[in-house]
């Protein structure tokens, strides 16, 4: 499943008042993220990527991903362990006379394409991920 978020930023929001977006995703893995800043941000918007409150991107805690026509694009395997989490996408602009638009993108694999080997079955694959 293929998740994708345009986030506005207004101009002049604070970190400290954050505008997000969430979404509810299903159990599975998390296989790709995207972000995108389109050319003209000038650095001067942030995002980052929650899961159920705790974030996860970038993984350096407090930190924001920020640029000017950049793409970034990361590979990853992170499970989402219950039936249903909550991805928040979050920004802020500390540009004082123009709204952003972050683009977000997420790639969920479903859990049974999510590594399962084959001959094990499901339900000691989901004990031994635990």
């Amino acid at each position: 499943m293929d998740y994708v978020v345009n986030l506005t930023v207004p101009a002049i929001t604070a970190k400290a008042s954050a505008v997000f977006e969430e979404l509810r995703i299903p159990h599975g893995e998390i296989n790709q993220v995207r972000v995108f800043f389109p050319p003209g941000c000038a650095s001067l918007v942030h995002g980052r990527i929650l899961v159920d409150d705790a974030q996860v991107y970038p993984s350096n805690l407090g930190s924001w991903y920020m640029g000017d026509g950049l793409s970034l694009v990361i590979n990853d395997q992170l499970f989402l362990r219950e039936a249903h989490q909550t991805v928040r996408f979050e920004g802020y602009n500390e540009d004082d006379t123009y709204q952003h638009v972050i683009t977000f993108g997420l790639t969920v694999l479903p859990e049974i394409a999510a590594g399962q080997p084959a001959g094990i079955p499901k339900w000691l694959w989901r004990l031994l991920r635990r």
